[in-house]
């Protein structure tokens, strides 16, 4: 398996921290390094930046918190004890009337400042949205019906600190505080599986939890309470939140260090990196459709986008606000995120996906395919399936070009029945394209193939040619 530039940097920059400790190889590790930015450095280069929209949402949300989608509708909760839902497909053109808002910890009639109420953490399950808040002079775990929004609270036995992330299964909700508690959807038991863990955000990945501590570093911790795990070393201060990479690295935030950081559960190691300036206070993050980790500095007001492949930022893609950037969380190819100020605000940061790689195969039987470009005939183009992706089924075909570029409207017309081009017993599409219409020219070396799949995914391919004519 072949190492993404993600892990090639990953591992240098582990191999030079470990070098410089022992203090060996300086020149060896300066010249390694400029040697590996010069060679495989990507950036985003000409590609589009993301498309940015904004929404007034303080009419309904006072001081947002955590968030947690349920296909286009978004939940919020903020720092009045409230859970608005935001349909997301409506919100640019309806407004605050996309929104509909619920009282999840309701002020008594006498309280102020001493009976807080603030609805944090937010997890979606079985028809339900699980808020955790304070309430009450103390903590409470509330259930919500997606369906009309209905409200029913309860309280633990005793104290488990202010309820931040929340995670859940089919068996229990987890809450973030003073250590992890453990809550039964069936009994509605209590109890404690990380006691003085002093946890923040949470990430549940099968049977395991991860999470975030006020203290320094992460931890993580088996659902049923067993294999408790703190890891510190390497870390600069407190984590708040998580998020994990197709790859398994586990990336964090460190808000009082104003670093982002990544760890590797393989061997425990960790790399930090500077978020901006001294008083950024990263909070939030989340990864795009193209892999890129969006990051909410909370007291800058900035929200800023950085490459794991290249260890880069981009600071073209830098946003700034009036208020602060809490939480984000990607939904398709999207981020939302939200903004706490005087007019709370949400945020919709848009990006194409990645295409997905598809092995083409052009005039079959050929070592290099050679294309006349005076032809007005066509292109036989066999678009390969793999064991994720069925060509023959999968792919839309009206959306398919082909040619110079990719983007050529040359799709001639494509076989009724799915054809095994390269024995692999998978059913293959072949297609064929006008060769006028791909634009192809002297000197040409690369045909490039473009579609989307039925489901809306971009696919793309390539292969090497030999163009003949003028």
């Amino acid at each position: 398996m072949s190492s993404s530039p993600e892990d090639i940097y990953f591992a240098i920059e582990l191999a030079n921290r470990r070098v410089l400790a022992m203090q060996k190889g300086s020149v060896i590790v300066f010249v390694l390094i400029m040697l590996v930015i010069l060679s495989s450095r990507q950036v985003r280069g000409s590609a589009s930046l993301p498309t940015i929209a904004t929404f007034d949402i303080g009419g309904k949300v006072y001081q947002p918190y955590w968030m947690a989608m349920n296909g286009h509708d978004l939940y919020v909760v903020d720092g009045t004890g409230s859970l608005a839902r935001i349909d997301t497909a409506t919100i640019a053109t309806q407004g605050l009337n996309a929104i509909s808002a619920v009282q999840v910890f309701p002020f008594s009639s006498g309280g102020c400042c001493g009976n807080f109420v603030a609805s944090l953490g937010i997890v979606i399950r079985s028809g339900f949205a699980w808020i955790g808040g304070e309430y009450n002079y103390g903590q409470a775990l509330s259930k919500v019906s997606l369906l009309d929004l209905s409200v029913e609270t309860f309280f633990p036995p005793y104290g488990i600190g202010t309820p931040l992330g929340l995670v859940a299964d089919d068996s229990f909700v987890y809450i973030a505080g003073s250590g992890i508690a453990r809550f039964s959807l069936f009994d509605h038991s209590w109890s404690t599986i990380a006691p003085g863990a002093h946890a923040a955000g949470l990430w549940l990945n099968g049977s395991t939890i991860w999470f975030t501590r006020q203290t320094v570093g992460i931890g993580k911790v088996n659902t049923d309470g067993t294999n408790l795990t703190y890891y510190s070393s390497g870390f600069s201060s407190n984590t708040v939140f998580l998020a994990n990479a197709t790859n398994g690295r586990i990336w964090f935030t460190e808000n009082n260090a104003h670093m982002i950081g990544v760890f590797d559960p393989v061997d425990t190691s960790v790399v930090e990196y500077a978020f901006g300036s001294v008083q950024d206070g990263p909070y939030g993050l989340a990864f795009d459709a193209q892999g890129k980790l969006w990051v909410a500095g909370e007291w800058n007001g900035n929200i800023r986008e950085f490459d794991p492949s290249s260890r880069s930022w981009n600071p073209a893609a830098d946003l700034v606000f009036s208020g602060e950037p809490f939480f984000l969380l990607k939904n398709g190819n999207d981020v939302w995120g939200d903004i706490q100020s005087i007019d709370s605000k949400l945020i919709r940061i848009s990006v194409a996906p990645q295409p997905i790689p598809v092995n083409i195969e052009i005039q079959h039987g050929t070592t290099l395919p050679t294309i006349n470009s005076r032809s007005h005939g066509t292109i036989p183009v066999a678009i390969l399936s793999s064991p994720d992706l069925n060509a023959f089924s999968m792919l839309n075909r009206t959306s398919l070009t082909f040619g110079k570029t990719g983007s050529e409207q040359s799709l001639a017309f494509c076989n009724r029945n799915s054809v095994d081009m390269n024995g692999d017993e998978l059913p293959d599409l072949l297609c064929h394209f006008g060769i006028q219409a791909a634009g192809f020219g002297g000197g040409d070396s690369i045909a490039f193939l473009s579609g989307m799949t039925i489901g809306g995914s971009p696919i793309q391919g390539k292969a090497r040619i030999r163009v003949v004519g003028p």
